[in-house]
């Protein structure tokens, strides 16, 4: 004979000791996941950072300059004149080449026209008279190995004729 409990809906058996509970079906648990902590970068403090240091940076700055204001050290009124200084020079080359003729000496390495010994204190002479070259002009011989020392020498006597202070010999 069974008996249903008058409380429960589901009907079990009674059994001599009382009610018994029906059985469950048995339910599988579902596993735990393994939570790792994933590294993330939180930007909202860097921003913090930076919005701060833009802020400095806007109430320090200024944003007005002082218009018209140049900062020279003029003179005091009645002083006496600032001295000049010596712009740099252009060199004059003098190139002396030997030929089956004798030595051949032009003014500038491009120059097609070779100058004659005679003429060649003239020609120095009108090369201090252009605009640009005076006295203190350097002048550069430059001569090569076959030239003889006597031929390199007059055209040395010819620039000094010429009132030429500084002449240096240089190598090709």
């Amino acid at each position: 004979m069974t008996a249903t409990c008058p409380t429960s809906r589901q009907a079990g058996p009674l059994r001599s000791g009382g009610w018994v509970a029906p059985r469950r079906s048995r339910r599988v648990r579902p596993r735990r996941r393994i939570v790792r902590d994933v590294f993330t970068l939180n930007l909202i403090p860097l921003l913090d950072v930076v919005f701060n240091m833009l802020l400095f940076l806007i109430v320090v700055t200024r944003f007005s300059t002082a218009e018209g204001l140049l900062p020279a050290k003029l003179p005091a009124k009645g002083a006496a004149p600032a001295t000049a200084f010596e712009v740099p020079r252009t060199p004059v080359r003098v190139y002396i080449s030997k030929t089956a003729v004798g030595p051949v000496v032009r003014l500038e390495k491009n120059d097609a026209e070779p100058v004659p010994a005679a003429e060649l204190a003239a020609r120095f002479r009108e090369l201090i008279g252009r605009p640009g070259y005076d006295s203190r002009t350097p002048l550069y011989l430059i001569s090569e190995d076959a030239v003889s020392w006597d031929d390199v020498v007059n055209v040395y006597n010819a620039a000094l004729s010429a009132s030429f202070q500084r002449i240096y010999f240089i190598r090709p």
